[in-house]
């Protein structure tokens, strides 16, 4: 479902292109990052923190004895309690699958502007080609993206025959992509649960609620060198809106996560993936776990692709802390509000802070705080 934002009071929009020129050694003026401390190329380079390395979690373990599997565990949560980010490896996912998307993805992207331009993402929609991510950004992001769904209903297919007119490429596209996708979504359920019991609840407490029905989208971005990356940027630093986000990236650098106010670099590794946190999970754990704020930063002599995955919940459910996570030390900070609600506002205006969106969602002081009686419901 493409959730509308046409109520923006702007002509900027989620969908808005620009041709990336080629082979020029200056910064076109539109993609110029004003609002931004610039790194020097020497800073790009060297952000990474060895002391702050983000836990790599192994999956295996967790069908070994109880202690490694409690291991992970805990280690998951304290990654969500400090970071809101983690890497797994040994995942089960095969790597040629992987491989496969990429170069579908990288396919997608060779393609002239005009064939991409069939899949624009028109004003108030949420899926296709484009490059700016919300609709009150004036600087355009050093990118290019496309976001596809494949839950509740997949439009890979009709994407991808509006991208590749000749039905072999187009079925290679689709059928690669929407095998990816779901692959992933079963992933990230796993690692929903994981984070639930690192939280004290059963496994299932939250991954009931995507039996019935979930949303499942893929945003695949790709950063070509930049003439002047001091003064560009991917992506902007945001938190992601959803409820958790499985990520893989490529060899070439360009993750960073905030953390004590320092921007660290999330060190590729093709044998993993990126877990990180999303506002919503946030809400359910009531503060607990941090939606961990994050950017994409480029780079003068190498491209990058990364491809995103999306794990949310169906539109209707309601969003509220559980009870077992409402305590006297911990009281309950979010309102309860639909899922709806809150993504019709997650992509209008970029969140300077990180936190910003979240504000209209807080629960408004009062001499009796009230206890949601379900989570999601």
């Amino acid at each position: 479902m493409a959730v509308s934002m046409s109520d923006a009071n702007t002509s900027m929009h989620a969908g808005l292109v620009s041709p990336l020129p080629q082979n020029s050694t200056q910064l076109p003026q539109e993609f110029v990052e004003a609002d931004q401390k610039h790194l020097s190329n020497a800073e790009l380079e060297s952000t990474e923190d060895p002391e702050l390395d983000f836990p790599v979690l192994d999956l295996s373990l967790l069908s070994g004895d109880k202690k490694h599997h409690d291991e992970v565990i805990t280690a998951a949560a304290e990654a969500c309690q400090n970071w809101g980010f983690f890497q797994i490896q040994n995942h089960g996912i095969d790597q040629r699958l992987i491989e496969k998307c990429k170069e579908e993805a990288l396919r997608m992207f060779q393609l002239p502007l005009e064939a991409k331009k069939r899949c624009d993402r028109p004003p108030g929609t949420s899926f296709g080609y484009g490059s700016n991510t919300w609709v009150n950004q004036k600087v355009q992001h050093w990118a290019e993206s496309f976001h596809l769904q494949l839950k509740p209903m997949s439009n890979v297919p009709a994407m991808a025959s509006k991208l590749f007119p000749d039905q072999t490429s187009s079925q290679q596209f689709s059928s690669v992509v929407e095998e990816y996708m779901e692959t992933v979504q079963n992933l990230a359920i796993q690692v929903v649960e994981i984070l639930t019991e690192g939280l004290g609840l059963p496994p299932a407490y939250f991954s009931q609620h995507l039996q019935r029905e979930r949303m499942v989208s893929m945003r695949l971005n790709f950063y070509p060198p930049c003439p002047e990356p001091s003064k560009a940027i991917g992506l902007r630093a945001h938190t992601d809106p959803h409820l958790i986000t499985i990520l893989h990236q490529d060899t070439v650098r360009g993750l960073q996560v905030q953390v004590a106010e320092k921007w660290v670099t999330v060190k590729p590794r093709p044998d993993c993936f990126v877990v990180n946190i999303g506002d919503i999970f946030q809400i359910l754990s009531n503060t607990r776990y941090k939606s961990g704020l994050h950017r994409a930063v480029v780079n003068g002599q190498f491209q990058r692709l990364s491809m995103a995955c999306f794990l949310n919940l169906p539109l209707d459910c309601v969003v509220a802390a559980p009870p077992e996570l409402i305590t006297t030390d911990c009281p309950q900070k979010y309102r309860p509000f639909l899922w709806l609600e809150y993504l019709k506002h997650a992509y209008l205006y970029h969140p300077i802070t990180g936190n910003d969106r979240h504000e209209k969602f807080f629960l408004k002081p009062s001499g009796d705080i009230p206890v949601a009686a379900s989570s999601v419901h």
